[in-house]
């Protein structure tokens, strides 16, 4: 990840070499493509928004929300839907804050749901019994976050 992050031009042509390969498949509508990942995956669905990539959503579960070059947000073109665990201190509410602000300024159709005392990795059942005082599953707020990405994407692709 620190090494992805240091080279943003590096992080970017990979995730637009992901969505030239999945819009090359024959299954797939290329001009009706989303991102969605979860804690790195979602930080990377984010940037390649900001690289002005042809996605019609984007969706971040728990990810980071600081950008190497947050200046770049006007050029999200997708309706973006974070979700973020409201006691996640791996991504701390200062950086929700100027997330907030960089799409707010950018113009950008977003949402940000949080889900109250869910921490990082949220989604992640495999956590159950863990001892971990940063990340831990959160069952509602993995069905909830579920449920408005599933509505995000009905509303952008049709049932």
């Amino acid at each position: 990840m620190t090494l992805l992050r240091a080279d943003v031009e590096g992080w970017r042509q990979r995730g637009h070499a992901a969505l030239k390969a999945l819009a090359g498949q024959t299954a797939v509508d290329a001009t009706r493509l989303a991102a969605v990942g979860y804690c790195f995956g979602g930080t990377t669905a984010l940037e390649l928004g900001r690289s002005g990539a042809e996605l019609a959503a984007i969706v971040s579960f728990h990810g980071g929300l600081a950008s190497p070059r947050p200046q770049d947000a006007g050029l999200i073109k997708a309706r973006v839907l974070v979700c973020h665990g409201g006691a996640d201190p791996v991504v701390p509410s200062a950086q929700v804050t100027e997330f907030v602000s960089q799409m707010s300024r950018a113009n950008v159709d977003w949402t940000l749901e949080v889900y109250a005392g869910a921490l990082h990795a949220f989604t992640q059942a495999e956590l159950v019994g863990v001892e971990d005082p940063d990340h831990a599953y959160d069952a509602r707020a993995d069905k909830l976050s579920w449920r408005a990405m599933t509505e995000l994407l009905g509303d952008v692709f049709g049932p």
